[in-house]
């Protein structure tokens, strides 16, 4: 089986948007003051005492319960600075960024105004929030798709019935199988 993507653009063009949006990102989240839903999720997983704990307390949330998770291992292992959540999130972001520069299938100038687009430079990327961590899982997972079998196919169930990741990207995965499966089956 071969991977969807078999030609990732080059590093020259890639590294120069990427040393950019570092930087803004890096300024931006250190100098943007956390808001209540970023340090409510910072401070479950900081006050909560054990795993246990932590998921008893994420109960009534409806967001990703793997951000939490992660959070609970920054302040428990690494610090319960909210510095490390805010790097630990830079990082994903710019992961994901990297991935949609080297292997998405629009010219330079396209993903270029993408990455310097609102939802990149500001929901994504200044905000601490579980979007990053979605984003990563997405790009990662169209870019490592393989042409659609059984196993892909039962990873997209699984996508869609765990609570771990969010209904949306599920139903962009059966879909984006499905278009791959018609046309494979019908040209």
């Amino acid at each position: 089986m071969k991977p969807l993507v078999t030609n990732p653009h080059s590093f020259r063009q890639i590294i120069p948007v990427m040393i950019a949006f570092c930087g803004i990102s890096a300024y931006g989240i250190f100098h943007h003051e956390l808001w209540l839903d970023e340090a409510q999720h910072f401070l479950i997983a900081r006050d909560s005492s054990s795993l246990g704990e932590l998921a008893t307390n994420m109960k009534y949330d409806g967001h990703v319960q793997l951000w939490n998770y992660m959070l609970f291992f920054i302040t428990h292992f690494i610090t319960t600075n909210p510095v490390g959540m805010q790097v630990f999130h830079l990082l994903l972001i710019n992961g994901a960024v990297f991935i949609f520069l080297r292997y998405a299938p629009f010219p330079f100038i396209v993903r270029s105004g993408i990455i310097a687009g609102y939802y990149f430079i500001f929901e994504y990327s200044l905000l601490s929030r579980n979007y990053a961590l979605g984003i990563f899982f997405a790009f990662h997972l169209l870019c490592t798709h393989e042409t659609p079998t059984c196993q892909s196919c039962s990873n997209s169930l699984r996508l869609f019935f765990d609570d771990e990741y969010p209904p949306v990207f599920s139903f962009c995965r059966t879909g984006h199988l499905c278009m791959d499966f018609a046309g494979q089956h019908y040209q």
